[in-house]
């Protein structure tokens, strides 16, 4: 909660109120290609319900399990 609060307040010093997320939640890693590129439609996919269809592209395929753990909470 209190790290919650100091992203929030970071994003409405630099942004706007607008910009502020509703859910904050940490996660290990994100999801990275083997250069090192951050996968974010990875991301999208699990919290929209999709399956990930080439996990082996990924270099952390076992951070998915973050973000597959917080889609269920929605879901639920």
């Amino acid at each position: 909660p209190e790290c919650e609060q100091k992203i929030r307040s970071l994003i409405r010093q630099n942004l706007t109120a607008f910009h502020i997320p509703q859910h904050i939640y940490a996660v290990s890693d994100l999801p990275r290609t083997r250069s090192g590129k951050i996968m974010e439609l990875v991301v999208r996919d699990i919290l929209s319900g999709k399956t990930v269809q080439n996990r082996e592209a990924l270099a952390n395929p076992e951070v998915l399990a973050d973000f597959e753990q917080i889609a269920r909470h929605f879901r639920d």
